[in-house]
């Protein structure tokens, strides 16, 4: 059995596209966070029937220097993202990265909701879900386990 976890918590501890999602009926999706070294979610996807409209309130985002469409399909839009690393929004996800970095762990899929951020994250050992349990940086997660079995009711 693989450790696979859930990770959710409150979409204000990263506030990474507020107030945007609240005032959109839409959601981003994303598959990977990405190398600490390199650029944070560096494909996501908005998905919704405002999606045009999340999408270019994020290419006006502080925290984002550089939004450009990567590809259209029907219910989403998909972009390659280039962050602004120093800005405020995006140091607690660069520190949420750099955990999983140091833990040899992977996030295999994650949802931005108006309330809250879902992970399914894989990590190599339970020292490592306890480590990154209380080295994330992030205030009363909450960290369920999964099976594999349980990833297709997470992933589209």
């Amino acid at each position: 059995m693989r450790l696979v976890y859930r990770l959710t918590f409150p979409a204000e501890q990263i506030n990474l596209v507020s107030p945007y999602l609240r005032e959109s009926n839409s959601f981003l999706e994303f598959a990977t966070l990405g190398d600490p070294d390199e650029n944070l979610l560096p494909q996501f996807w908005v998905y919704g029937p405002e999606r045009e409209l999340l999408a270019s309130r994020l290419a006006n985002d502080r925290a984002v220097t550089d939004l450009s469409q990567h590809a259209r399909c029907s219910d989403r839009v998909s972009y390659r993202v280039q962050w602004d690393l120093s800005a405020d929004a995006v140091t607690p996800l660069a520190k949420l990265a750099t955990t999983l970095h140091e833990q040899e762990a992977t996030a295999l899929f994650g949802r931005i909701t108006p309330s809250e951020w879902l992970c399914l994250l894989h990590f190599s050992s339970r020292d490592a879900v306890i480590h990154f349990y209380t080295e994330s940086g992030v205030s009363q997660p909450r960290l369920d386990h999964h099976t594999d079995l349980e990833l297709k009711n997470h992933h589209p």
